[in-house]
């Protein structure tokens, strides 16, 4: 009694907060160098996930671990939630690490070798089947997507999120993903969007004879949160752009989704600093409204958690 007593004591004069749960994050939940303060689009994810649950939040805090800027504290400030709430803001939260470990990034390229055309020096099919490229290198493939962990401490930059120029002063949003494993034979880019916002397109290949043919392709998530992306609409998919001659990176392949329509843009003679922020914010925006499973590898918010453990005792 005398404990509790002066406990509620300490929490009127100082506070009297209890370490709850220990969140781990894939990525930096803050700046260590200026305070352990949690940035608040971490943050505000966590309370937002916790409301959509109607679980109370008015006395929850959190803090950055104090050697560790990947761990957020959670404590409670009182004991006005019930160990039934408190039971389920843990089971909340735990649900997170299944739908994650539950993302399977695997694609497969299936390909109409019967339909595979020749292919100018221009990038155009010929119309005819290719002479000299043997088709017989086109069976089915099963590739896995990698898509890399943007880096830092919030608000940063993501490096695979790329705001990229075409024709007619248009701009596309774009995420760069990696492949494996090496395929037995050189994609030649058709740039990124050209395939469409369906799972086929035109594929244009070269072998290791440097004889380049065309050829139908179709795509095959394994994702079906991916898929239903792909499938709407909102991605598109296209391969990265490769020179004819690239000695230095024959078998370094990537995969680009291209989020949304193009964007808005004024022709690059008159683009301002302050409308390709504009244009980047706008990509990052939309790259945040895709949901998982990106959520799971990108940006800044529950989603990025790894692991939820329980706070050291005495």
């Amino acid at each position: 009694m005398r404990k509790v007593l002066l406990c509620a004591l300490a929490l009127l004069l100082a506070g009297c907060d209890k370490d709850f749960l220990v969140l781990h994050f894939q990525a930096p939940v803050g700046d260590l160098y200026y305070s352990r303060d949690v940035h608040y689009s971490y943050r505000e994810s966590i309370f937002a996930l916790l409301a959509a649950h109607h679980i109370p939040t008015d006395s929850l805090v959190m803090e950055m671990d104090e050697y560790n800027d990947k761990v957020v504290h959670l404590r409670l400030t009182d004991d006005s939630l019930s160990p039934q709430q408190l039971d389920e803001i843990r089971e909340v939260f735990e649900a997170i690490i299944p739908a994650r470990n539950a993302v399977t990034l695997n694609m497969k390229l299936r390909f109409d070798a019967d339909q595979a055309q020749g292919l100018t020096g221009q990038r155009q099919g010929t119309g005819a089947p290719p002479r000299h490229f043997d088709t017989t290198v086109l069976t089915p493939q099963n590739l896995h997507i990698a898509l890399g962990q943007d880096i830092g401490t919030p608000p940063h930059s993501n490096p695979y999120l790329k705001v990229l120029p075409q024709a007619d002063d248009q701009m596309l949003c774009t995420l760069e993903a990696g492949m494996t494993p090496t395929l037995p034979f050189y994609m030649l880019a058709t740039g990124p969007g050209e395939l469409g916002s369906g799972r086929q397109g035109l594929l244009h290949v070269r072998n290791r004879d440097f004889q380049a043919a065309q050829v139908p392709v179709h795509l095959q998530f394994e994702d079906a949160a991916l898929r239903r992306l792909v499938d709407n609409g909102t991605l598109q998919v296209a391969f990265s752009t490769r020179n004819w001659l690239d000695y230095l990176n024959p078998d370094n392949i990537h995969l680009h989704f291209v989020i949304g329509p193009p964007l808005v843009s004024a022709p690059m003679a008159e683009m301002t600093h302050a409308r390709a922020r504009e244009l980047h914010t706008e990509c990052n925006q939309r790259m945040d409204a895709l949901g998982r499973p990106f959520s799971f590898f990108f940006g800044e918010g529950v989603d990025r958690l790894v692991y939820v453990g329980l706070p050291a005792r005495d």
